[in-house]
């Protein structure tokens, strides 16, 4: 399967790895990939994060 992969244009600073906590700290881009009945999942791809 091919996974596209858009990147961010506005990349975050990486947070303190000492200092993480669930919740605190958000990716730059996230996984989406579509569902139709009969053609099952398709159209994987990442993209910078946004609304779903």
């Amino acid at each position: 399967m091919k996974i596209s992969l858009v990147k961010t244009t506005a990349p975050k600073v990486k947070p303190d790895q000492n200092n993480l906590g669930f919740g605190r700290f958000f990716t730059d881009h996230m996984f989406i990939m579509d569902y139709t009945e009969g053609k099952g999942w398709h159209d994987a791809r990442i993209v910078p994060y946004g609304p779903l």
